[in-house]
């Protein structure tokens, strides 16, 4: 019998026009004193407008990223080029590295954003490649330096001799994840506590724990 609620959408084609209309039917039940099922009800309605301006939506979306890549590449390429140079004073090389290590924290932002969008459309494909936790980790811990010293936390990194912590995955969500359990662990550290990281290799299995005195909130 049916006992539950029904909702799809659909589109249809007008004979009269050939203009495309999206619908949306829902139907439910409807039940008498006793509990037994009376009939069934159902509402369509036109959701045209509203398709057309999530379509809208997630084309602004994704021309605004692609068109916020295109002058990243001279931010990150012009202090590229200023770093390999020789007559460049020491301080000026770390202004240059601060100006393309922020270019390419903004482009990581920018991939990861388009990455969560293609998960959302259902998109999204992994291709799965080499991934070095211990690298990608010295990338997270550099990107938030200014998050570590706010809270005055230190980080220890532990690597056994001969351990390579390499996986397969996506380095850039290898490195947002990496990236969020360090803050977190940082903001619910005491002021001036440590943070170590250690990893362990063995029979072809890589493991990274993160250890931080304080206790991370649920979110």
């Amino acid at each position: 019998p049916f006992s539950g609620r029904i909702e799809c959408s659909f589109r249809i084609i007008r004979p009269s026009d050939g203009e495309v209309r999206w619908l949306r039917s829902r139907a439910f039940p409807i039940f008498d004193g006793a509990g037994a099922l009376v009939r069934i009800a159902g509402i369509t309605e036109d959701i045209t407008a509203a398709k057309h301006a999530e379509q809208l939506r997630e084309d602004v979306e994704r021309i605004t990223r692609h068109d916020l890549k295109s002058p990243l590449s001279s931010i990150i390429s012009v202090p590229s080029f200023m770093l390999d140079r020789e007559d460049i004073p020491q301080e000026q090389k770390q202004w240059w590295q601060t100006v393309r290590d922020a270019g390419n924290r903004m482009l990581r932002m920018i991939n990861s954003s388009l990455n969560l969008y293609k998960m959302e459309v259902g998109t999204f494909r992994l291709q799965p490649a080499e991934v070095d936790l211990s690298r990608v980790l010295d990338e997270a811990a550099r990107d938030l330096a200014g998050v570590l010293s706010a809270y005055r936390v230190t980080l220890s990194v532990e690597k056994p001799e001969g351990c390579f912590p390499v996986i397969a995955g996506d380095s850039l969500l290898v490195y947002e994840l990496l990236s969020n359990l360090l803050k977190n662990a940082a903001e619910a550290s005491p002021q001036g506590g440590p943070v170590k990281a250690s990893f362990s290799c063995s029979a072809g299995r890589v493991e990274l724990a993160l250890h931080n005195f304080g206790v991370i909130p649920r979110k």
